[in-house]
C-alpha cells in the first residue's frame, strides 16, 4: 500500500433475544412499501431497479472519480496529520480500468501503531449506480475531520481508533456511469460478450437506455460460498454475475490483502436502495454465525436510528436472506466468516427514490440520517466492547490467538468457532451486547487455554492476557 499521488500529510455474546421482531421490522417486503405524498412526490420517482435520472446531465452534482479524488486531497490539505490518502495497490497496481483505490485513514496515530488499536472500516459503490452511498462515505470522512478537536466524541475515538474509508470500491464502474451506461452495477472487466479487449476502453457516451453484458458483480466475488449453485450467478451477461473464480477482480484481491492485514473489527458497507440494516447469513441453510446476537443487537441498534425516507418508520433489520434476498459471495460475508469482523450492510433511501435521487433534495437528509447509524457502530468500539492483548510469559505478543465468548459458566463454546482472533502485535478486540455476564476463553497453539468469566457493563472491558506454554519453557 502506497499514498496515493505523492501527498505527504492528507488524508478506518451471547445475548439471548427472546422477543420476535419488532411489528414494524416484520413490515412488508421492502420494494412495496406505501408512499407519504407529504414526504415523497412524483418528482422524485426513480422506477425501481432503474436509474433516478435520464441522462449524464443529470448525475451532477453527483462526482466522477477524478472529481471524488480532487476531494480527497482538498480535505487532507485541511486537515495535515489527520487524515492520509493511499492507494490500496497490492497485489495490483490499478484496476483493469487503470484506476488506483483510494482509500483514507483517520488516525492521530503513526501507521506503524496500527496494530495496537482498533479498526473501523467504511467502504461504498461496490455497485456502480449506487452513486449515493459513496455521498455518505464522504460524508464520513468530512464530518469526523472538521469535527476533531470541537466534538469530545469524535476527538477520543480518533485519538484511540484508526478509521478507514474507501468512498469509491469500484472505480471502474464509476467510470462508466459517467460514459453514459446510467444503470452500470458491476466494474469494467472483459468478460462475456466483450471478452476479446478492455471495455473502459471500447465505450464512449451512448444512450443512457443502452447496457452491456460486461463486468463482475464485486459483491458476489468473495470467497465466501461462491461455488453455491443455487444462490451464484454464473451467467456474465447477468448484473449480478460472479467472475470466473473466487476474487477473480483484482478490486477483490486488492480489498482482501488490505483487509486482511488490518483486521477490522466493524464495517460498515453503503448500498442503495432498501432501507435496510443487513447483516450475515446470506443464504437460510449456511451455519449460523456464533456471535449472531451482538450482530442482531447492533443491527437493531443502528436501524432504529435511521428514519425511512418516504413513509414512517425506521430501518427494518436482520440477516440478508430474511430482509433481501439470499446472497453468496459478499464482501460482508467473507468479512465475518474469515476476519471475524462485525460488518454490515446498509442499504440507504427508498426504492421509491431509483439508484441516483435528486441530489439536491436527498443527499443532505440522506448523510444527516446515516451519521447516527455510523456514530453507533463506531462508538460501540470503546462502550461495549472487550480488547486487550494476548503474550506469553516473556511478554511476546503471541499472534493470531483466538477467542470464544459464551454465556457466563457455559463451557461448551467450540473452539472451531472463534468470535475474534488477534493480530499480528498480540491485540484484539471486538465488540459484544452490553450488561451481560459472559466467559471468555483465550486459546492459542502451544498454549494452555484461559478460562475466564467476565462482566461487560456500558463500558469496554480491557483484558491482558498472558498464557502459559504447555510445554517448560526454557528460563
Amino acid at each position: 500500500m502506497r499514498k496515493l499521488f505523492r501527498m505527504s500529510h492528507v488524508l478506518v455474546l451471547a445475548l439471548a433475544l427472546t422477543s420476535a421482531l419488532s411489528a414494524e421490522n416484520a413490515a412488508a417486503p421492502y420494494d412495496s412499501l406505501p408512499v407519504d405524498p407529504a414526504l415523497c412526490g412524483p418528482e422524485d420517482r426513480g422506477e425501481e431497479g432503474k436509474p433516478g435520472v435520464l441522462s449524464t446531465a443529470g448525475l451532477a452534482p453527483y462526482k466522477s472519480y477524478p472529481e471524488v479524488l480532487q476531494l480527497l486531497h482538498q480535505y487532507g490539505r485541511k486537515h495535515p496529520g489527520l487524515m492520509t490518502v493511499y492507494s490500496i495497490a497490492d497485489p495490483h497496481p490499478k484496476t483493469e480500468g487503470g484506476n488506483e483505490i483510494g482509500a483514507v485513514r483517520i488516525s492521530k496515530a503513526p501507521i506503524s501503531e496500527m496494530f495496537k488499536r482498533p479498526v473501523v472500516y467504511f467502504n461504498a459503490l461496490q455497485h456502480a449506480r449506487e452513486m449515493m452511498s459513496m455521498e455518505v462515505a464522504l460524508d464520513i470522512i468530512q464530518y469526523l475531520t472538521d469535527s476533531y478537536g470541537d466534538d469530545a466524541q469524535v476527538t477520543d475515538w480518533i485519538d484511540k481508533t484508526d478509521i478507514w474509508v474507501v468512498p469509491v470500491a469500484n472505480p471502474d464502474g464509476l467510470d462508466m456511469i459517467w460514459r453514459g451506461f446510467l444503470n452500470w452495477r458491476k466494474n469494467a472487466s472483459a468478460y462475456g460478450a466483450f471478452a476479446h479487449g478492455n471495455v473502459m476502453a471500447s465505450y464512449s457516451n451512448v444512450p443512457a437506455a443502452s447496457d452491456v453484458s460486461a463486468g463482475v458483480d464485486l459483491n458476489r466475488n468473495y470467497p465466501y460460498d461462491w461455488d453455491n449453485q443455487e444462490q451464484s450467478t454464473k451467467k456474465p451477461e447477468s448484473e449480478d454475475y460472479r467472475g470466473p473464480q473466487p476474487a477473480s477482480e483484482r478490486e477483490t484481491q486488492n480489498l482482501m490483502y488490505f483487509l486482511s492485514k488490518y483486521k477490522p473489527v466493524a464495517a460498515i458497507s453503503f448500498h442503495t436502495n432498501g432501507e435496510l440494516v443487513l447483516y450475515p447469513r446470506g443464504v437460510k441453510d449456511q451455519a449460523q454465525l456464533p456471535n449472531e446476537t451482538t450482530y442482531r443487537y447492533m443491527a437493531r441498534k443502528m436501524g432504529e436510528l435511521i428514519p425511512k425516507d418516504c413513509t414512517e418508520g425506521t430501518y427494518r433489520y436482520g440477516e440478508f436472506w430474511s430482509e433481501l434476498y439470499s446472497v453468496v459471495g459478499t464482501e460482508t460475508g467473507w468479512m465475518s466468516s474469515n476476519l471475524h469482523t462485525l460488518a454490515f450492510v446498509i442499504e440507504l433511501n427508498a426504492p421509491y427514490l431509483g439508484w441516483q435521487p435528486r441530489y439536491e433534495k436527498w443527499r443532505d437528509p440522506t448523510v444527516r440520517k446515516a451519521r447516527a447509524a455510523w456514530k453507533q457502530l463506531v462508538g460501540s468500539v470503546w462502550t461495549n466492547s472487550f480488547y486487550g492483548t494476548i503474550s506469553n510469559s516473556k511478554r511476546q505478543p503471541i499472534a493470531n490467538a483466538k477467542l470464544v465468548l459464551s454465556d457466563a459458566g457455559l463451557q461448551s463454546a467450540s473452539t472451531a468457532s472463534p468470535i475474534y482472533e488477534a493480530n499480528s502485535a498480540g491485540y484484539y478486540h471486538f465488540i459484544a451486547v452490553p450488561n451481560r455476564r459472559y466467559t471468555l476463553k483465550v486459546f492459542a497453539d502451544g498454549y494452555q487455554p484461559i478460562v475466564q468469566d467476565v462482566v461487560l457493563d456500558s463500558r469496554s472491558q480491557k483484558n491482558d492476557f498472558e498464557m502459559r506454554s504447555l510445554v517448560e519453557e526454557v528460563p
